[in-house]
């Protein structure tokens, strides 16, 4: 009743007083995890995860994706909060199942790249990639600050990967890090030519008006932009 009301303090205090005297209890349980969630305590529901696996409170898919979004939540959480170090030692402290889930790795990568740890977001990146290529990793690694290194082996990903227009945008910026203009325009255009993208456009649009090319990045900002916006319906 108190949860239903949302008397969120109210039914704290009463659970808390039930699990001191069942602990166990699968429903004393469920309910402090609804309310957990309910009001978006996600260090205590952390705390009780162990105990919902343990007395199987949920069935293993609804834990796992519990388990999944808690820690997904918290580490936003901790982000918004400015705490970068609690960030660190949330994902280091993770069971390895979650450290290797491609969802876990997308968020802390783009913490590390926002926080200018590139160190330990290249590693981090280029150890997924190697294990499975994705397309969110190899934009994300897109972002890094552009070295020789991070060209050549994005570059050494072509042959495997030779259809994929992230890793040729990939490669275009990382080729205009490196000041590389022709290799850069052509891996542009080759993204384009694959899967035309907004991104892609502009990018190619910012390197035309490096070229000093205005009417070819003009051009191109068009084109992105029409990406972006959806086109009138047309009638005969």
């Amino acid at each position: 009743l108190q949860l239903a009301n949302q008397q969120w303090e109210q039914a704290l205090a009463t659970l808390r007083h039930l699990q001191d005297l069942a602990p166990r209890h699968p429903y004393v349980l469920k309910l402090l995890m609804k309310l957990y969630q309910q009001v978006r305590d996600w260090p205590q529901l952390l705390t009780l995860l162990p105990d919902l696996k343990r007395n199987n409170v949920v069935s293993l898919q609804e834990f796992q994706a519990l388990e999944l979004n808690t820690h997904l939540q918290a580490m936003s959480d901790l982000e918004k909060q400015n705490q970068p170090a609690a960030v660190n030692t949330l994902f280091h402290q993770m069971p390895k199942n979650l450290r290797t889930n491609p969802e876990v790795i997308y968020a802390y990568a783009r913490f590390l790249l926002r926080t200018k740890d590139y160190k330990s977001a290249e590693e981090l990146l280029r150890r997924s990639i190697r294990k499975e290529f994705t397309p969110a990793f190899i934009e994300l690694y897109s972002l890094l600050p552009g070295t020789a290194q991070q060209l050549a082996f994005t570059e050494s990903l072509l042959k495997k990967q030779p259809h994929s227009a992230a890793l040729f945008l990939s490669l275009g910026r990382q080729c205009i890090a490196q000041h590389l203009w022709g290799n850069a325009k052509n891996y542009l255009e080759q993204s384009i030519q694959l899967d035309p993208s907004p991104i892609a456009y502009h990018e190619l649009g910012t390197l035309y008006e490096r070229l000093n090319e205005p009417l070819m990045a003009c051009e191109r900002y068009k084109k992105g932009l029409e990406l972006m916006v959806p086109q009138p319906d047309t009638f005969v």
